[in-house]
């Protein structure tokens, strides 16, 4: 038997691993630690245990399905995450399929200020950078463009010049 204070000797291939409540952090595909900790850090405020696993799942997962999201989107409190977690959220599904990101935007307003980092379905651009584009383009079309000069050389004298270039 181990000592409290003891550490088990482990192949310098194993992963290291931690201990956690499984059903806030269920098994993911990933090997990234930086999803884990990600998916960790933003489940800290979820009071919920199905919701922090559902958020868990989705931020940490290396590839999320149209059913993750729909289990996410559908659980009775999703209402009731903030928006910090929300964007988290949505970076992290920023490069899934349109399919997923769809239903992600049926229950989320992409447009509120919490998913500036979001690449919308059927885009390339941010949400942020849509906002620029916006914007950019609502300046450029309140600019009042100038009234054409309207030329008046063949007024007045002679006739003007026209009739002399007819001449020639």
């Amino acid at each position: 038997m181990l000592a409290p204070t003891t550490t088990a000797p482990r192949a310098a291939d194993e992963p290291v691993t931690t201990t956690t409540n499984p059903l806030r952090q269920p098994a993911t595909i990933t090997e990234d630690p930086r999803k884990i900790e990600k998916a960790t850090a933003a489940i800290e405020s979820i009071a919920d245990d199905e919701l922090a696993a559902e958020v868990f799942t989705v931020i940490a997962e290396d590839q999320v399905t149209v059913e993750d999201i729909e289990e996410l989107v559908n659980n009775d409190n999703f209402e009731s995450l903030d928006d910090s977690v929300i964007g988290v959220i949505a970076a992290a599904i920023s490069d899934e399929d349109d399919s997923v990101k769809e239903v992600f935007e049926e229950a989320v307003d992409i447009f509120s200020g919490a998913t500036d980092d979001y690449v919308p379905s059927g885009s390339n651009v941010t949400v942020a950078e849509r906002r620029i584009i916006i914007a950019a383009t609502a300046v450029v079309l309140a600019v009042p463009m100038p009234a054409p000069q309207v030329s008046n050389s063949g007024s007045g004298g002679s006739g003007g010049g026209q009739s002399d270039r007819r001449r020639q």
